[in-house]
């Protein structure tokens, strides 16, 4: 998941406007035929084959045989409920999370529920939390949830326990609380493998997956989707299978993996076009786009990146996805040199994931925005946008965003001429970082931005030296976009020197050094450089990327 592949897969977005109801006898061919076999079905046949087609992802179809099970079985009080229960998670698979708290919220007293067996019980409260958790209400939603916990015996109910445990991480994961979350997804795993549920191990796997990419465990979040998809297996369920392929492309994404994402976008994408759900094929075509991003083929991640867009408007024009994908297309903007282009989308992602109180969203479309003022030339209002993603970044916990902060505010300060201030944080930005893959991009920025200190101080040996360890690791990761960033971008435009109040001006020609750093810097990058950057140094010049996005939810 840049940070798309942004915030990992956990639901679909959020749709809180009402829809036109599904017409019964919609779907031709294979599907006609299932639903006039299930007419003469008996009504506990037709339940379960309406949640057959929702492991399919074929929610709408789901949804209508629900309404006439419901109205044909009116008078069993247990079914209907199971039933609602079923429609209510049909109507949140495609995003219609108002109406799915319409077709349970009855259930939301003890009194509704008195008739009910103790399995039905729990299995409506789960479903109402969830649809509480998908409309704001997480304070109902944590109070529901821990009543029904507290309602369930300890031993001999390790299903119904998995299921209430599962639904607290997915709430706790809505609110930004993930060690909490991450908690509950453990205990909801236990549970679930000794109950021997192969749908609730995968899905709690497929949760833990969600929380490390939040906070920064990547190898550890591929590691828990391979789990959740070898749990599938070959049963059909290609909503959930889209959800952790889209997830592990996230993943892909901060290890500098680009073909390896590629591979499980291309995976995810198939498995979402057989299910009913645009709004998870917008969340796919997203994490293709930045994907093709890192491996210098823009114009198809242009392509996949409009498609991504085009999706998300037809579910919702401000859908909680929406300012993920305005910020990959922005970061691709930047790239191609269209700033005032990338700070207008840049600025309507941040309001919409602000207004959608997403913090992961929100300190990744600042970060973004905070490099295009950078870019521009507008270092007091980047400096602002820096702190306050570093603010959200060290709110929720996020290590990695934590790091790309306090490189940005070091590079911002550099251009004031801070160099004391710059050195700090690049200092604190190494003590932060871990000997892993995900943390390599983050070196080279480091490396990258020392470089530049150096050439600010007339050491121009040291800064060769650091440039060429910044292009290094890049062609190590195979990032041939902000490999070409590296130096190029510092040769193209030399650090001007301060004026008399301390601040740098761009009134006064560069200094004398800066042509010999770049000569010196120019002998050793060509030392490290690998043919294939020759295409990639032509590059429009800006202030690197370190971070991803995450997929799925």
């Amino acid at each position: 998941m840049k940070r798309s592949q942004r915030q990992p897969e956990d639901e679909p977005e959020k749709r809180l406007e009402s829809r036109p109801p599904p017409k019964s006898g919609e779907g031709t061919g294979a599907r006609a035929s299932a639903q006039h076999a299930s007419a003469r079905a008996t009504p506990a046949s037709r339940l379960e084959a309406a949640r057959a087609l929702l492991d399919r992802g074929l929610s709408r179809e789901a949804e209508a045989q629900l309404a006439a099970l419901i109205k044909d079985a009116r008078h069993e009080e247990r079914l209907v409920a199971e039933a609602r229960g079923a429609l209510a998670e049909a109507r949140a698979m495609g995003g219609h999370f108002n109406d799915s708290l319409a077709a349970i919220r009855m259930y939301e007293s003890t009194e509704s529920r008195r008739g009910l067996d103790p399995e039905t019980d729990i299995r409506l409260r789960v479903q109402l939390g969830l649809a509480l958790n998908a409309t704001g209400g997480y304070p109902n939603a944590i109070a529901l949830l821990n009543a029904a916990l507290r309602d369930t015996p300890e031993a001999g109910a390790d299903a119904e326990r998995g299921a209430i445990y599962a639904a607290l991480a997915r709430v706790y994961r809505s609110i930004n609380e993930h060690l909490i979350s991450r908690d509950y997804s453990q205990k909801a795993l236990e549970h679930h493998r000794r109950a021997g549920d192969w749908r609730g191990l995968a899905d709690a796997y497929n949760g833990l997956a969600i929380v490390d990419v939040l906070q920064g465990r990547y190898e550890s979040s591929l590691t828990h989707s391979e789990q959740a998809a070898k749990l599938v297996g070959n049963r059909p369920a290609p909503f959930l299978l889209g959800k952790i392929y889209a997830n592990m492309a996230g993943a892909c994404w901060f290890l500098r993996r680009p073909h390896d994402g590629i591979r499980h976008l291309e995976k995810a994408i198939r498995y979402y076009e057989r299910t009913d759900h645009k709004a998870n094929a917008a969340l796919g075509y997203n994490n293709l786009g930045i994907n093709l991003t890192l491996v210098g083929k823009w114009e198809r991640a242009h392509e996949a990146l409009k498609h991504a867009l085009e999706l998300a408007f037809e579910v919702d024009e401000r859908g909680a996805q929406v300012p993920m994908i305005l910020d990959s297309v922005g970061d691709l903007k930047m790239m191609r040199g269209e700033l005032e282009d990338a700070r207008s989308l840049l600025e309507r992602a941040v309001k919409l994931a602000t207004e959608h109180g997403n913090e992961w969203y929100a300190g990744q479309a600042m970060r973004t925005l905070g490099r295009c003022h950078l870019a521009a030339g507008d270092i007091e209002r980047g400096l602002d946008l820096c702190r306050d993603a570093l603010v959200v970044a060290e709110r929720i916990g996020d290590r990695q965003a934590v790091c790309e902060s306090n490189l940005l505010l070091a590079e911002a300060g550099l251009r004031r001429g801070e160099t004391e201030e710059c050195a700090a944080l690049l200092r604190k930005v190494t003590n932060l970082l871990e000997d892993t893959v995900a943390d390599m991009a983050i070196a080279s920025e480091a490396q990258r931005l020392s470089g530049l200190l150096a050439m600010e101080q007339d050491n121009a040996v040291l800064a060769a030296h650091h440039f060429g360890r910044s292009v290094s690791i890049y062609e190590i990761l195979g990032d041939r976009g902000t490999e070409a960033r590296a130096p190029i971008s510092s040769w193209a435009a030399p650090m001007p020197p301060r004026g008399p109040s301390g601040r740098l001006s761009r009134s006064t020609p560069p200094p004398k050094s800066s042509a010999s750093w770049a000569r010196a810097s120019t002998s050793s990058a060509r030392r490290t450089r690998s043919p294939r950057s020759a295409t990639a140094r032509r590059t429009r010049s800006q202030p690197s990327r370190t971070c991803a996005r995450s997929a799925s939810s």
